[in-house]
């Protein structure tokens, strides 16, 4: 798992960058970037400010290379807002059809 992997997602056009979803444009944000701050251990702000984006965005996947937040917030984050928390090497089997994630 490496730096190249993302540049292959980005090649590809497999993954897409989503702006930054504000607090003031959406009722639900605090909410759920309170709670993946308060249940998920291993998230930082910044972690939840960018999980919350891509769960308002309604996002199938996140890809990131943050193996702990992987590890600890991965099924909660499945089960509660049905995103799939990947690595790059993760991501790109999950784009070339091999099924990685179980969505």
């Amino acid at each position: 798992m490496t730096l190249a992997s993302f540049d292959t997602l980005f090649e590809n056009h497999g993954i897409t960058i989503i702006p930054e979803a504000s607090p003031w444009e959406d009722g639900t944000y605090w909410s759920i970037c309170s709670s993946i701050l308060f249940l998920i251990r291993e998230s930082k702000t910044q972690d939840a400010t960018l999980l919350t984006t891509a769960i308002l965005n309604r996002a199938d996947s996140f890809v990131t290379l943050d193996t702990p937040l992987i590890r600890s917030a991965k099924q909660a984050l499945q089960e509660g807002y049905g995103l799939h928390l990947l690595n790059p090497t993760e991501g790109l089997q999950a784009l070339r059809g091999k099924g990685v994630p179980q969505f």
